[in-house]
């Protein structure tokens, strides 16, 4: 006969009915499932940094409390959570992903804007790879109508199960992501997110490139704090993927990227302005604006070329060395000492 205090009916269990004896913890922990906020806590005291794992899955739970208390519980244990939660941002399947993904918006940490850049763009070209290898696949085996009525009749969807891997859930996964990836990066605030989301921006889900243009406006907002000429503030790309985006009949996005040109604007995106200043289509009040930037651009191009000039004599990149400078024009070495060279004509 059984020990009683082994029956899975007589472990005490929490008033919101979350088991809290080690053993039912244990499988609790290894199926990963957690749904209430006593339940947080038991992980929390029980397993310590050991049940990061399972807070991390709790962040997708049905209530809302949880999931705070989960993210509460995660922050508290500070840098292996949030290397954890990073991992799962760029892993992670399905609702654990986008939970990752939302509360790395929500945690602040600057160290969090790689990988929710990564997460949008590489779950793009997996999920289109994904996609086309198995329409070729089902096409090549029961043709293309077989196909379409699959994926526009999916039982699980229907049902709200969700996360199936047909094509339908697959699309619905990224399309949640990236929405969610742009919220998250404007939470962040780092401008070097703005290549990123100028790219969102251009789009061709007219969903996501909405997101993407509201969120890039959010964070030009921003552009103030930049410091004039660092436009390695902007991340990878950042100027010309803005300079794209000023062929737009956009007027409030126009202006807040002219302001930020204004600050930091280099070379690469002269070419741009001009076409700007130029463009009679366009509203008189920004063609004015640009024409008033081209000279602010002009002269911060000039100092480049100046500093980038001097920096190149200073690192011998010019192939003068003094010994060459000093060097008589006829071609032969000097058999006297420089200082006798430099003398003056009449003092000799």
């Amino acid at each position: 006969m059984s020990d009683p205090s082994h029956d899975a009916k007589s472990e005490p269990v929490s008033e919101t009915g979350e088991p809290s004896s080690p053993e039912r913890m244990e499988r609790l922990f290894k199926k990963g499932k957690i749904s209430t906020v006593t339940g947080v806590d038991l992980v929390s005291t029980q397993y310590g940094v050991a049940g990061i794992p399972l807070l991390v899955q709790a962040l997708s739970a049905p209530s809302l409390n949880t999931r705070k208390a989960a993210f509460e519980t995660l922050r508290g244990f500070g840098d292996p959570a949030f290397q954890h939660l990073l991992q799962t941002a760029t892993e992670g399947k399905g609702d654990q992903r986008l939970a990752a993904v939302t509360y790395l918006g929500e945690w602040g940490d600057p160290r969090a804007l790689d990988a929710l850049i990564l997460a949008i763009h590489r779950d793009r070209g997996d999920r289109t790879r994904k996609k086309v290898g198995t329409v070729a696949l089902v096409t090549l085996v029961i043709g293309l109508l077989v196909l379409l009525a699959a994926v526009t009749d999916c039982s699980i969807c229907a049902a709200g199960g969700g996360d199936c891997g047909c094509f339908a859930c697959e699309t619905s996964d990224d399309l949640r992501l990236r929405l969610q990836a742009t919220k998250s990066l404007v939470r962040l605030g780092d401008l070097r997110a703005v290549g990123a989301l100028a790219r969102l921006a251009q789009d061709r889900e007219r969903e996501v490139a909405k997101s993407g243009h509201n969120a890039l406006m959010a964070l030009l907002q921003k552009g103030d704090s930049l410091q004039e000429g660092n436009a390695d503030a902007l991340g990878p790309n950042g100027l010309t993927e803005l300079a794209v985006l000023l062929r737009r009949k956009d007027h409030f996005l126009t202006q807040a990227i002219l302001q930020v040109f204004r600050k930091v604007g280099d070379a690469r995106i002269l070419s741009a302005v001009e076409k700007l200043a130029q463009d009679y289509t366009r509203n008189r009040d920004l063609r004015e604006e640009a024409r008033e930037l081209l000279p602010i651009l002009k002269e911060r191009i000039a100092r480049e070329e100046v500093r980038t000039t001097l920096l190149r004599a200073a690192d011998g990149g010019a192939g003068y060395s003094s010994e060459n400078l000093l060097r008589p024009v006829t071609g032969q070495r000097a058999t006297e000492p420089p200082e006798q060279l430099l003398r003056a004509k009449d003092a000799e």
